[in-house]
């Protein structure tokens, strides 16, 4: 039982060596451990809300998902040399952090359903705009909606 166990930690740190060491823009960062008291427990609401305010474009994904790979693989392609995406791997981490804060995936995928109406991974964010899916991103992308989120940033409260 121990040795599946190593073995599946083992694919998943080699998935997350070899997204790393892609060819497109899309920044993955392993997971960190911080002692808990380090981190700030917020809400998957607050989480996704905080992360969107300071990151461009934001993925929230799977590694063991092919619409999530080419989600990635679309949008790294469609950003700027000078911009990556924030790619947030929930099957890696259960607790993945940011910026001094964390949350539970579970919260997340709640936050995303409620909110967003959306049940699935991936889910792309552009300057703060809810693109969608795989489809739907492929889909902005193609009709120009994409470089225009990104043209446009979301106007936060504390900006107006």
């Amino acid at each position: 039982m121990m040795r599946l166990g190593a073995l599946a930690v083992a694919r998943r740190w080699a998935v997350a060596k070899t997204l790393t060491h892609s060819t497109h823009r899309v920044l993955y960062v392993p997971p960190v451990r911080f002692a808990h008291s380090e981190l700030k427990t917020v809400s998957g609401s607050d989480f996704i809300n905080k992360v969107n305010a300071k990151e461009p474009v934001v993925i929230f994904s799977a590694t063991y998902c092919g619409f999530c790979r080419k989600a990635q693989r679309v949008v790294g392609q469609a950003l700027p040399d000078t911009m990556k995406a924030q790619v947030f791997e929930l099957d890696l981490n259960e607790q993945p952090s940011y910026d001094g804060m964390t949350t539970n995936v579970s919260d997340i995928r709640q936050a995303l359903a409620r909110n967003y109406a959306q049940h699935t991974v991936p889910a792309v964010f552009v300057q703060g705009h809810f693109i969608g899916g795989c489809t739907e991103t492929v889909k902005a992308i193609d009709n120009g909606q994409f470089q225009q989120c990104l043209d446009n940033p979301v106007k936060r409260k504390n900006e107006e």
